[in-house]
């Protein structure tokens, strides 16, 4: 399966903290066609926690930005090998939570 995370923002401070955080990650980065400088787009590898930590640095980067967290559209674009179509999802967050671990928690 391949897939991309396209983040669009106004704040050209969050499209900055997220991509550097992407490259981080080892995700290959660059500026979709057509985004006005108002997107990035980061391909996402196959088997890892890659979107949910990049998810959560979107949230993270609005909120040290001073951007409202559900400004950011993220765009998850994915294909199955092989398969006719290719599934677009848009997501804005609702809401965003850093909490302390309980200390019964499992860390699997």
């Amino acid at each position: 399966m391949t897939g991309h995370l396209t983040l669009e923002s106004k704040s050209e401070v969050v499209l900055r903290y997220v991509a550097d955080f992407a490259r981080g990650l080892g995700c290959a980065v660059d500026t979709p066609p057509d985004s006005h400088g108002r997107a990035i787009r980061m391909a996402l590898p196959e088997s890892s926690d890659s979107l949910l930590e990049l998810i959560s640095h979107v949230a993270l980067s609005a909120t040290r930005a001073g951007v409202d967290i559900s400004e950011p559209l993220c765009r998850v674009t994915f294909q199955h090998d092989h398969a006719p179509s290719v599934v677009t999802l848009g997501v804005r967050l609702a809401a965003f939570n850093i909490d302390a671990a309980s200390s019964g928690s499992a860390t699997t």
